[in-house]
């Protein structure tokens, strides 16, 4: 309905715009004749030249006041355009997979569609409503012309053709710019961040640079403006040149028109100057159409990009909602069989030969070296990834054909990249459920992770904010976020537990406590979490070791060292650097 009052409100003030010139003209004529017969007239009745200047205030106080009327409603239109286009790109990018983020291409796209969304979506209805408003007066104009002489109408429209091609093909090369150099653009952007945003300013300075990304960001932002520039001198140039050709058309018309006018010797003043200034408005009228014309195709390819953008299939997942296995319990809990795994554009494959079996409640640690594919693995598990070959079964069904709300809901996951709300300690660890905002919950999630004690110390407790990116708040140290982020996901209060370091801030001592105190609280979850350290991981029920990819060993803590492989050679390596 919204949507359907715009085009309504955008045709009638483009009805009341076209009309509105010829009105004026009109009156003018008539205001024209009628002062040059009181001067050669003297008993000429004065009345009518009152009546007529009151019609041209009339006028003009109607044409200012639906001009501010049109722009306040406009403001208006953009603002509610730019809500909704933008709850579309979020629904869009909530819908997409995790693999897509990995694409340049997926983000250059996203980077040439998410920007002033409600202006861009707005200019081609307004560009419509401006045709069909110059139509309307191109048509009175015609009308003035065709009383005067007919061949007017046929040459102001052959001397407008050159404007409708240039304007069009200088809307679609600046087009093609932006889509040539939106990568550049997002270097532009990224830099700023880099450089204004608050987390990088510790590292900017111990690294001294600042100074550097200074000038990085000026030669890209030099380069981009520099092709803007051109482009526009180029505009520049080519409707200068277009302006002097109608200049040349308007003096050869106009000579034509005084021709005309000295065979006709009964041509009132009023109607030669009518008919001249008609002669310049159509001029200027058909400009405004190509112009208008050149930019609506130019919005129409962003229009396409915008819904390309939107119409992205999503074929990461093949759901079939309403297949249900019932689960047996002697069935593994989570299965892995033969999971190949290899990220996009990339020709290894990260996982290799996975083959994994965990029960329901087991506590299980997953060791290794750096881009080793410990978390490629969990974020395969919680179904961000589909795997390349092979299933991933959780109760007995194939985690890629489970609908992803009920794989949400199984799942609690903090990665070691985990966000970093600046809202309040309470909504920070309300976001595991935002569907739960018991306090009781909270405080119990946060015991569990060992924070609470430090909230509660607080002036403002679970209200305290965090950081000074929106109030005035508190900092916490990288272990106390660490902490927090544990909260959340206990807070979720899933069936699986998934953690990737989200530890490594802490010390030895506290990290083992944590996982000490959630393997005894939280005894029938299944916790599966990636650590570096023996230490945490030796209480687990059964240990991964992982290796570019590959399982070398499992078992407990025990097993793993009588078999004197690579947990064992790890564990005196650690036991060494501690002693």
């Amino acid at each position: 309905m919204k949507r359907k009052s715009l085009i309504y409100t955008s045709v009638l003030f483009s009805l009341i715009f076209g009309v509105l010139p010829y009105f004026n003209l009109l009156t003018t004529k008539h205001l024209l004749n009628e002062i040059t017969e009181l001067f050669t007239n003297g008993n000429h009745v004065f009345s009518t030249i009152i009546l007529l200047l009151c019609a041209q205030f009339i006028l003009q106080v109607v044409s200012f006041a639906c001009s501010y009327i049109q722009q306040y409603l406009e403001k208006k239109n953009i603002t509610l355009l730019e809500h909704s286009l933008r709850l579309d790109v979020f629904n869009k990018l909530n819908e997409m997979p995790l693999c897509m983020y990995d694409d340049p291409e997926f983000h250059n796209h996203l980077n040439r569609i998410n920007s002033n969304l409600g202006t861009r979506f707005w200019e081609p209805l307004k560009n419509f409503s401006g045709m069909i408003s110059v139509v309307i007066t191109l048509s009175s104009y015609a009308v003035i012309l065709f009383s005067v002489h007919w061949s007017l109408i046929i040459l102001c429209i052959v001397a407008s053709i050159p404007s409708f091609i240039l304007y069009s093909f200088l809307e679609k090369k600046r087009y093609k710019f932006n889509v040539k150099n939106v990568l550049l653009s997002r270097e532009i952007n990224f830099i700023n961040g880099i450089l204004t945003e608050r987390d990088n300013v510790k590292e900017l300075k111990v690294f001294a640079l600042g100074r550097y990304f200074q000038e990085r960001w000026s030669q890209k932002y030099l380069e981009y403006t520099k092709g803007i520039n051109n482009l526009d001198k180029e505009q520049s140039r080519s409707r200068m040149i277009l302006d002097t050709i109608n200049s040349v058309f308007y003096i050869l018309f106009a000579v034509f028109l005084v021709y005309i006018i000295k065979r006709n010797k009964n041509m009132l003043i009023g109607n030669f100057v009518i008919a001249n200034q008609a002669l310049i408005n159509t001029q200027t009228s058909l400009r405004q159409l190509s112009n208008f014309f050149s930019e609506t195709k130019g919005n129409v390819l962003f229009l396409n990009d915008y819904f390309e953008f939107l119409n992205i299939p999503i074929n990461e997942k093949n759901i079939i909602a309403d297949e249900k296995v019932e689960y047996r319990q002697e069935a593994p809990y989570i299965c892995f069989k033969n999971v190949y795994f290899k990220y996009k554009n990339q020709g290894t494959y990260t996982l290799r030969d996975i083959n994994l079996s965990i029960n329901q409640g087991e506590k299980i640690a997953i060791i290794g070296e750096n881009g080793s594919g410990k978390s490629t693995l969990l974020k395969c598990l919680a179904g961000l990834y589909t795997e390349t070959e092979g299933d991933i079964l959780l109760e007995g069904r194939k985690i890629r054909e489970m609908p992803e709300d009920e794989i949400q809901d199984k799942f609690s996951v903090i990665f070691q990249d985990f966000i970093k709300y600046p809202y309040s300690i309470k909504e920070n660890i309300m976001f595991g459920n935002i569907q739960n905002s018991n306090d009781s919950d909270i405080i119990e999630a946060a015991q569990h992770s060992n924070i609470h004690s430090f909230i509660n110390g607080l002036p403002d407790g679970y209200d305290t904010y965090l950081g000074n990116y929106l109030k005035i708040g508190i900092d916490f140290s990288g272990g106390q976020w660490q902490k927090l982020a544990i909260s959340r996901a206990l807070f979720k209060n899933s069936d699986i537990l998934i953690l990737d370091e989200p530890t490594s801030s802490l010390d030895s001592k506290s990290e083992i406590d944590i996982y000490n105190h959630l393997f005894n609280v939280i005894e029938n979850k299944t916790i599966i979490f990636v650590s570096h350290r023996i230490a945490a991981a030796r209480n687990a029920d059964k240990i991964i070791m992982i290796k570019d990819g590959v399982i070398l060993e499992e078992g407990n803590h025990e097993a793993l060292l009588n078999a004197r492989g690579e947990y064992y050679k790890l564990y005196h390596m650690q036991l060494k650097y501690i002693n």
